[in-house]
């Protein structure tokens, strides 16, 4: 296991944690409901999987920074996403500033210009009512119309 890995591993557990405490309220509003909750509307719209990629554009520029592109956290079911994520963390190249970017609401999208491609982690965090782990993946950049790749999200429903 990498450094990296496994530094992304702490840093996924402490932000659970976080999410944990300033979430009691909802577990508990969760726990007492009937077994028509949205938390098994919400493990449907997981059953065909997150789908997580980029859309490219190429701008008519002379600047090198030309290429503009936007990651995205999508539901193959077609459902709003906001009914499952809670938080999207892109680990960008280095050369970006922040490298770090977490987005708190839906469409939870990240739009950037660039000029070449590069390995980015996504990391997606659930809402802790649905006791999923993070999902962590690494979604190379293409500069094409869309790339992307149907994630399946193990469930315990």
């Amino acid at each position: 296991v990498s450094t990296q890995s496994t530094w992304e591993y702490v840093e996924s557990a402490k932000l659970l944690e976080i999410m944990a405490n300033t979430r009691e309220n909802e577990l508990r509003s969760v726990a007492s409901s009937s077994n028509s909750s949205p938390q098994h509307s919400a493990y449907d719209a997981l059953s065909s999987g997150l789908r997580i990629g980029n859309e490219h554009q190429l701008l008519d520029s002379d600047d090198d920074n030309k290429h503009q592109w936007t990651m995205f956290v999508r539901l193959e079911s077609g459902a709003p996403i906001e009914t499952v994520v809670h938080q999207v963390e892109y680990s960008l190249h280095p050369t970006f500033n922040p490298p770090k970017v977490k987005i708190d609401s839906a469409p939870f999208t990240l739009t950037r210009l660039g000029w070449g491609t590069f390995d980015i982690v996504v990391t997606v965090h659930f809402l802790h009512s649905l006791r999923l782990a993070p999902i962590v993946h690494k979604h190379s950049l293409k500069f094409v119309p869309e790339s992307s790749t149907l994630i399946n999200v193990p469930t315990h429903s």
